[in-house]
């Protein structure tokens, strides 16, 4: 009995490891995704892209504030570029989602920011 509990509270935690994030995209809400296993999807946070303060690219330069909610959303593969936007969300107020899109994902949220939207690419 404790072998057959232990085999399936392994596989539970095995399972669990295999995460991926969505990102989409619709008119200016970008909507992010938790999907663990292939199987159980949670949605992490719509943002409104017309609600950025600053956006660009994860690197020595970057801090969180204390006062900022973060959410990270990104592939944890360094060969892959992470992104960063700064937010003000209804819910979490300041935020700051870090996260890995495509290239053309990157490029089809630039219209969306506001004009006065700090780059930092």
């Amino acid at each position: 009995m404790f072998a057959g509990l232990s085999i399936f509270i392994g596989y539970q935690l095995i399972t669990k490891l295999f995460v991926e994030y969505e990102y989409i995209l619709t008119n200016a809400d970008l909507d992010i995704d938790k999907i663990i296993n292939q199987a159980k999807r949670n949605r992490l946070c719509t943002i409104d892209l017309h609600k950025v303060s600053e956006y660009g690219v994860v690197n020595g330069d970057f801090a969180v504030g204390e006062d900022e909610t973060l959410v990270k959303a990104g592939a944890n593969n360094p060969e892959l570029t992470d992104y960063y936007l700064r937010f003000t969300h209804r819910e979490f107020g300041k935020g700051v989602l870090v996260f890995t899109p495509s290239t053309e994902m990157a490029q089809l949220m630039k219209p969306f920011f506001p004009r006065n939207a700090v780059s930092k690419l």
